[in-house]
């Protein structure tokens, strides 16, 4: 079967793009829905650090358990920071990852403020503010490094109104769910497939909010082959796109680590604004931004979500249909 056939196939079973569920796959996926449901529940009421240790301990799990991720992390690390550190490097993106998904599940707990884990210096809070100032929103991007879900809630309580352009879940029902800590911290969703998306992005825009994207691991949307820490790799170019045509600012947001404060993790949010005249050139800045962030936090990356040297440039953009300027 070519590639083509089985891509086809597991379009005909995704509900996002209209497809359907076998008997199979119904009675797979209410099992994960419900089991989902019951572990937030249980993590919810766990004390901050033990959900924060047992996020370690998935980690390692996860580390010896999937060889296949562990392979493609190590190959990747490898080809772009070079073999030195890259065993080091990958248990620890492995570890953080785990113990960054506990620290997003926290965000579901109104007694903690962003502001507590998150610190956001006072040029990056000018950078932000200052591209806002142009009353035509900001378009931010950003990249899968750390618990990168704190940069929106961060900056909505900056006082922003932020909103984060992501994939619905396979299982529609997962989507309440997983974008609880989103909303209930006055973060708007915008859902990439659903229907007026692009008009929404548009409109979130035009209020002189800023919007968000992660656009490092690239998936089914417009992207752009470019230099990506020292390989090349493709990066989602449509919130380039999207800033040129409607003449919107773009910044660039990481999360760092910083020392630990009473056993929580904290991080530093770095936000500067980037320049460029037309869509290549302001993608290949933000891949230099990128890698800039990754390379000082390699072991905050996920290493194991994809296979980099692709240069893969599929994928349809948001902004197909909107008026040209830039």
């Amino acid at each position: 079967m070519s590639t083509v056939e089985l891509a086809q196939r597991h379009d005909a079973h995704d509900l996002r793009l209209g497809g359907r569920w076998t008997r199979g796959q119904n009675i797979k996926n209410e099992i994960i829905y419900r089991a989902l449901r019951a572990a937030v529940a249980v993590a919810d009421r766990m004390p901050r650090r033990t959900l924060l240790a047992i996020g370690r301990v998935a980690g390692r799990l996860a580390h010896l358990v999937l060889r296949r991720e562990r392979d493609l992390a190590r190959n990747n690390v490898r080809a772009t920071l070079g073999a030195g550190r890259a065993n080091e490097i990958v248990k620890e993106c492995f570890v953080n990852a785990g113990e960054n998904l506990m620290l997003t599940m926290l965000l579901r707990r109104p007694c903690l403020r962003a502001l507590d884990v998150v610190e956001v210096d006072d040029e990056s809070r000018r950078a932000l503010a200052g591209a806002l100032a142009l009353g035509r929103g900001a378009v931010m991007v950003g990249a899968h490094l750390g618990p990168f879900e704190l940069m929106a809630a961060t900056v909505a309580e900056l006082g922003h109104r932020p909103a984060v352009v992501v994939r619905e879940s396979y299982d529609p029902r997962l989507d309440a769910l997983v974008d609880h800590h989103r909303t209930d911290r006055g973060v708007e969703v915008l859902a990439r497939g659903g229907r007026g998306s692009s008009r929404r992005i548009v409109r979130a825009l035009r209020e002189g909010r800023p919007v968000g994207f992660l656009s490092d691991l690239g998936g089914r949307v417009r992207s752009s082959a470019v230099e990506l820490l020292g390989v090349t790799a493709s990066i989602a170019a449509g919130p380039q796109v999207l800033a040129c045509r409607l003449g919107a600012p773009v910044v660039f947001g990481a999360l760092s680590p910083m020392p630990r404060q009473r056993g929580i993790p904290r991080f530093r949010l770095e936000i500067q604004r980037l320049t460029a005249d037309v869509e290549p050139a302001l993608t290949r800045c933000v891949a230099t931004a990128m890698s800039r962030a990754i390379a000082e936090s390699p072991g905050h990356w996920l290493w194991m979500a994809r296979s980099l040297a692709s240069g893969d440039c599929r994928g349809l953009a948001l902004t197909d249909k909107l008026p040209d300027r830039c």
